[in-house]
């Protein structure tokens, strides 16, 4: 194949094999109860000393850099009162009056305005003694990349109703702007499709590309594209070759 970013599109080799779709789309943020808010970072400050490991934390796999976003936390009934501190890329984030419930629980929400990979976890304090949690890592979006990861398909490909076997077939595809650079993958008939060189999407947001198959009969293609740890769908278009 020969790879080139549209305005000249890319090609992809010959595809005679079929097999099962494998797009992923972003996940959307989960509610959790909420009995807490966090305030502004405080100094960085060395990793707490950890006498056990008894206490689990859980959230979403993404957020939004500015929305808050729900942590919740379970531990054991030893700890019931103790104090909760929170760490989030290891640095300590003052949280307002949080404390493990009579439940042996315990919840707050986080509000970052870190875009990317932000790892959390919990140290809860008490009697002197600090108990850290498992940690997590949750995605923050900015808003542009959150309103696409709730979109179902934001990028559109379209393409001839009928075509030739191992003749050229030109298929068009457009993404939103704040998708500039990202990695596109193409599939036919739910099979990734190799590329000599990488599909982006371009400056003018397309990601045009052509191709040639010998499969007769209904195909189906679309395509995906990564961007940030993010992979974004598209529709799905069917032609038919003989």
């Amino acid at each position: 194949m020969h790879a080139n970013q549209t305005a000249r599109r890319t090609h992809v080799p010959r595809i005679a094999t079929a097999a099962t779709a494998c797009a992923v789309a972003a996940t959307a943020l989960l509610a959790a109860p909420v009995s807490a808010t966090t305030t502004d970072p405080v100094a960085p400050t060395s990793d707490p000393a950890q006498t056990s490991n008894p206490v689990k934390i859980s959230g979403p796999a993404t957020g939004q850099v500015g929305k808050r976003t729900a942590i919740t936390c379970a531990t054991s009934a030893t700890l019931v009162g103790g104090k909760v501190l929170l760490y989030q890329n290891e640095k300590l984030i003052a949280l307002k009056g949080v404390k493990v419930n009579s439940k042996g629980a315990c919840s707050f929400k986080v509000n970052s305005g870190i875009s990317g990979d932000n790892s959390l976890r919990v140290v809860v304090k008490k009697s002197g003694a600090k108990y850290s949690s498992n940690t997590i890592v949750v995605k923050m979006l900015t808003a542009a990349e959150a309103q696409l990861a709730a979109a179902k398909k934001p990028i559109k490909i379209s393409g001839p109703k009928t075509a030739k076997l191992w003749k050229r077939i030109d298929i068009g595809c457009t993404a939103p702007a704040v998708l500039v650079g990202a990695k596109v993958a193409l599939f036919q008939n739910g099979t990734a499709l190799p590329q000599k060189k990488g599909l982006t999407v371009s400056a003018s947001g397309t990601c045009n590309f052509w191709l040639k198959s010998g499969i007769t009969g209904v195909n189906s293609f679309t395509v995906t594209a990564l961007k940030n740890g993010v992979t974004y769908k598209a529709n799905t278009i069917k032609i038919t070759l003989s």
